[in-house]
């Protein structure tokens, strides 16, 4: 008798359920941990409280900021690598993530860049929208979402 494979795609462990949404949340808490901790550095720099001499403006916030997007990419990967997931809006915050990184980056090559205040702008923009995704995340009660304070 011939046993019909199970299609990858139908395993069990392939549907969404709730280690899968913990884990969206804490990679949510990750990139709104990192993003507070650059705004907290970047006032710092305003305050004049530290300086990076070798640089100006922003740019080097670069690879933090990449680190943020690399966890909001997980939080796309969970999501589109699942069956049955929910319908989250995480392509803002992964969108606005990657154009501050693409900003910055092009930043350390390329003057002039981002100002200290436009950067904290635009960090405060991407807080509020990895904010609202976690207030999606905690809305499915589907297992443990930490909420963004």
């Amino acid at each position: 008798m011939n046993a019909t494979p199970t299609p990858a795609s139908n395993k069990e462990s392939d549907r969404f359920g709730a280690s899968h949404l913990a884990g969206i949340s804490t990679d949510l808490q990750s990139a709104h941990t990192i993003l507070k901790i650059v705004t907290l550095a970047i006032q710092a720099e305003e305050d004049g409280c530290t300086s990076y001499a070798a640089e100006s403006g922003a740019g080097h916030w670069s690879p933090v900021i990449g680190e943020v997007v690399t966890k909001l990419d997980a939080v796309r990967d969970r999501l589109m690598n699942t069956i049955d997931n929910p319908t989250l809006d995480w392509t803002v915050a992964l969108g606005l993530a990657q154009a501050l990184d693409a900003t910055l980056w092009a930043q350390c090559n390329l003057s002039p860049g981002l100002t200290l205040q436009e950067a904290q702008a635009a960090i405060r923009v991407t807080l509020e929208a990895i904010a609202k995704l976690q207030a999606e995340v905690t809305a499915l009660n589907l297992g443990p979402a930490a909420n963004l304070h």
